[in-house]
């Protein structure tokens, strides 16, 4: 769970931060997108601590893989979502937008990695 409320936080607080007051419309679904994004990762977190406590060849990259893809398919959803709403948007903006989101799913892979490898380090 503290994945889960670590993850939703972090996130939210950031996108408020860079978002305009009071935040758009947009902003709401970006966070309900971003709460499906945390229900899929606390889902995933059973399996991935279970495979760390075993020590699973290959955690590390799978987890990697997991999040980056997730980064990819939260780009493309955003990217749905402009299109529908803002046509005017240039193609390199949707370029930027998805190699952006891919490495913050990534970043977060890593992150995420190394958050629980010290949650088991300490109590396990």
């Amino acid at each position: 769970m503290i994945n889960f409320v670590t993850f939703i936080s972090f996130w939210t607080l950031f996108f408020f931060a860079l978002s305009d007051k009071p935040p758009p419309a947009g902003f709401y679904g970006l966070i309900a997108i971003l709460l499906v994004y945390a229900v899929l990762i606390y889902i995933y977190l059973d399996d991935f601590i279970d495979s760390m406590i075993k020590k699973r060849r290959g955690v590390f990259l799978l987890n990697l893989l997991y999040f980056t893809l997730g980064g990819f398919a939260f780009s493309l959803i955003l990217s749905i979502i402009v299109i529908n709403l803002v046509s005017n948007v240039p193609n390199e903006g949707y370029l930027i937008s998805a190699y952006t989101t891919t490495a913050v799913g990534f970043l977060n892979g890593l992150f995420f990695y190394g958050f629980n490898k010290l949650l088991l380090k300490k109590y396990i």
